[in-house]
């Protein structure tokens, strides 16, 4: 894996660059693995940017990655998970679990595993919008108009203002309450907010 999910909260992690591609590289009983390379263009050529995560060396496929991946998998995650101060961080800013999730699944103890919390909360989203574009039509809208209204994402208070400013009636928006207020609690029971359904 190249790309590093969006989810994934990095800022407290040290990155490595090399003008060599990086490879598994034991040294004593740590075998580092280099993970999320991404080629840049300097003006020297082309570099490699990546996370080296010290690994245990436990005896691990050293000659295929993959494998090595799979094997270190719990390791690795304890390295993107970061130190208990970035973790604490990550819960006052609301990104942990969508953070410790993304780590999960950028990062299998084998393959085809299935995340399923993950699983739950694309269901939880998913639900949402589909409430958000039920309620828009019933005002002639689109999900477009709400999102042009509010490119920040929008809250559940100013979701009944829209509403009622583009003509849907009180007793429109007392049946889809009932719809938004599990869609929140749902949130809540799988440790997500309502954030970060935008």
């Amino acid at each position: 894996m190249t790309q590093i999910p969006a989810s994934i909260k990095t800022r407290f992690l040290k990155e490595t660059e090399s003008y060599q591609a990086p490879a598994l590289r034991r040294e004593g009983n740590t075998v580092w693995y280099p993970a999320f390379v991404r080629e840049v263009q300097r003006d020297e050529g082309t570099a490699h940017i990546f996370f080296e995560v010290p690994i245990p060396y436990k005896g691990q496929n050293l000659d295929d990655i993959e494998v090595f991946r799979y094997q270190a998998a719990a390791d690795i995650r304890k390295f993107f998970y970061g130190s208990p101060e970035a973790q604490a961080e990550m819960r006052d800013d609301c990104t942990w679990e969508a953070h410790r999730l993304a780590v999960r699944s950028a990062f299998p103890k084998e393959a085809g595993e299935v995340n399923e919390a993950a699983q739950r909360f694309e269901a939880i989203k998913a639900a949402f919008w589909a409430a958000v574009d039920a309620a828009a039509a019933k005002v002639g809208k689109v999900r477009a108009d709400i999102e042009t209204a509010y490119p920040d994402g929008v809250t559940g208070e100013e979701m009944i203002t829209w509403a009622t400013a583009n003509g849907m009636t009180p007793e429109d928006i007392a049946a889809l309450t009932p719809t938004f207020m599990l869609v929140n609690l749902n949130l809540l029971s799988n440790n997500r907010n309502w954030s970060e359904l935008f």
